[in-house]
């Protein structure tokens, strides 16, 4: 629940409200969580695929078990978090970056 907390979701928006006059605060969030889990998991995924593959399967991991819970929370059009819904995505994700392609 962490990323869907209000406290994360009020910093990620200040954050976006400000980036086009603090580009550096954009990057730094991006260094310190994104980025530092996406190569957590392609690390894990490299051990099963080619590198390549590690790496696109790792970015499309994150898009799907983010997905429509994370956007519609960031975007305030859901103020209740649905640990079942967010369940079902991140089962998604994983079946989706495990599968054969």
């Amino acid at each position: 629940q962490g990323l869907l907390s209000e406290q994360a979701l009020a910093l990620y928006r200040a954050i976006l409200g400000h980036i086009e006059y603090r580009p550096d605060l954009g990057q730094a969030f991006w260094e310190a969580g994104p980025r530092k889990a996406r190569d957590l998991t392609f690390d894990l995924l490299l051990q099963e695929f080619p590198e390549h593959e590690a790496r696109k399967r790792a970015r499309l991991f994150f898009h799907v078990a983010l997905g429509d819970v994370y956007l519609e929370r960031t975007l305030g059009r859901s103020s209740e978090y649905d640990p079942e819904r967010l369940e079902a995505q991140l089962q998604e994700a994983v079946a989706l970056a495990l599968r054969p392609l």
